[in-house]
């Protein structure tokens, strides 16, 4: 029993066992350190390939925009239109890739004319 003016004194392992113990708690936390890390890769990567699906379905929409446009398919235009809003696009960004679809598609055009009128 210890009284009240005795200093408890932990019992002491020996020099080996005492040793033993920091290379244990030193594996532990290397453990530890690289499981948090790999999980830190893993949701960047996670992450990331979601930010890739998500560009490959607005460049989809984007090519789908054009088709609509150069069909003159003023629905299927709207529906792909929507589908830019809800991937994240403003609807100033999506009326400026219309005017500039629109625009290219103009050019296009008059260049083809001009050139067959050239042809005869």
């Amino acid at each position: 029993l210890i009284g009240l003016g005795d200093v408890y004194t932990p019992p002491t392992l020996p020099e080996e066992m005492s040793a033993g113990l920091d290379i244990a708690m030193l594996l532990i936390i290397a453990a530890v350190s690289m499981t948090v890390l790999l999980l830190c890769v893993l949701g960047w990567l996670r992450k990331r390939g979601m930010q890739r699906q998500k560009d490959d379905r607005r460049r989809l929409a984007q090519e789908q925009l054009k088709l609509a446009l150069w069909e003159q398919d003023k629905d299927k235009a709207e529906t792909v239109k929507r589908q830019l809003v809800g991937l994240g696009w403003t609807q100033a960004r999506v009326r400026d890739l219309h005017t500039r679809i629109c625009s290219e598609q103009s050019n296009e055009a008059g260049v083809g004319a001009a050139y067959l009128v050239s042809k005869e």
